[in-house]
């Protein structure tokens, strides 16, 4: 991507103020700086949902931008403050900004956004990830998923499919990427399979203290060699459940059945995982991207909230593997 990017961890973009500018003001000036085209472009991509839309991380950056000679591109859902930031770039910067106002998780809108700017400008040098919203609800809220998945959709994935888009004229200009982070981005979770690896050995070791168990995964064998072992070797109870648990029927049914069984669950195990590379540039990335992020984030929240009332019920607990790349989030 060049020899030249900002990573910048800053506070929740829906409820930030200004004062961002004065703490990366150098961030913002170093990054123009060393963006070696003559003729420069910035995408300042906002979107709000729970917040002042004049106000905020995108608005400040794209300003910042403008007043260092950046042409810039503004985004989001609320056109009024769209309006507001170009009318501001255009007379107090005398730069040209563009405003392009739809929703960044349509994957058509974000083409058409490309093609907007490429139209436009011709190139780009900076691409500024902003994109945020910031929803809360318990676990135990019917529309827990929905809000899951919204928030997914906005925070993470958003961000994916720009990139993807733009990264052959970043590559094209040795431009660069900055993306804005929530503070709450310290602990990321990831899993591993239940009838392999740490999963077969937390069952395992699970039916060696007394305890019944369900096994569930994509490979027939792995699951029944855990079953077996479970039943001859300690004398317990073990079911094993063959299915995908990116399918939200499939885990009803999960739960379904291991209730029918044993009438109660003490301990939900999270630790369904894949680890699938692709690089930004393989025409396959976002769909390697929707597929970790189907088994290795998605699966358990679903299984979660399903589990609760067994687990309040039971008085249970749930114990959460996580990769130990979980402690190093990597910023594109």
């Amino acid at each position: 991507m060049g020899r030249f990017g900002v990573g910048v961890s800053a506070v929740e973009p829906l409820n930030f103020r200004t004062n961002m500018v004065e703490l990366s003001d150098h961030m913002l000036a170093d990054t123009w700086a060393n963006t070696e085209n003559p003729v420069r472009q910035a995408y300042g991509d906002r979107y709000y949902e729970a917040q002042r839309s004049s106000s905020g991380i995108g608005r400040e950056v794209a300003l910042k931008l403008s007043s260092l000679g950046a042409n810039v591109v503004i985004t989001g859902l609320e056109e009024d403050a769209i309006h507001e930031v170009v009318n501001t770039c255009q007379t107090l910067y005398k730069r040209k900004a563009l405003g392009v106002f739809g929703d960044l998780t349509d994957d058509q809108f974000v083409k058409i956004l490309v093609d907007k700017t490429i139209a436009e400008f011709s190139k780009i040098d900076i691409l500024v990830n902003n994109a945020g919203i910031l929803m809360y609800s318990g676990i135990e809220n019917p529309e827990y998923m929905n809000i899951f998945d919204r928030i997914i959709r906005v925070n993470v994935r958003a961000m994916q499919v720009l990139t993807q888009l733009l990264v052959p004229y970043l590559v094209a200009s040795n431009g660069c990427i900055v993306n804005t982070s929530s503070v709450n981005a310290n602990k990321p979770q990831m899993c591993e399979r239940s009838f392999s690896g740490i999963g077969r050995e937390v069952a395992l070791k699970l039916s060696s203290l007394g305890a019944d168990v369900v096994i569930t995964g994509l490979e027939e064998d792995g699951i029944h060699e855990v079953v077996n072992k479970c039943q001859t070797l300690y004398k317990r109870r073990a079911i094993g459940i063959f299915g995908d648990i990116t399918d939200d029927q499939f885990v009803k049914s999960l739960v379904d059945k291991t209730i029918a069984e044993f009438n109660t669950i003490d301990i939900l195990v999270n630790n369904a995982g894949i680890c699938i590379k692709a690089g930004i540039e393989n025409p396959d990335y976002m769909n390697t991207f929707d597929r970790n992020i189907r088994v290795n984030v998605r699966a358990m929240q679903v299984l979660t909230q399903l589990s609760v009332p067994y687990l309040v019920a039971s008085n249970g607990c749930i114990v959460n593997t996580s990769s130990v790349n979980a402690y190093k989030p990597v910023l594109s």
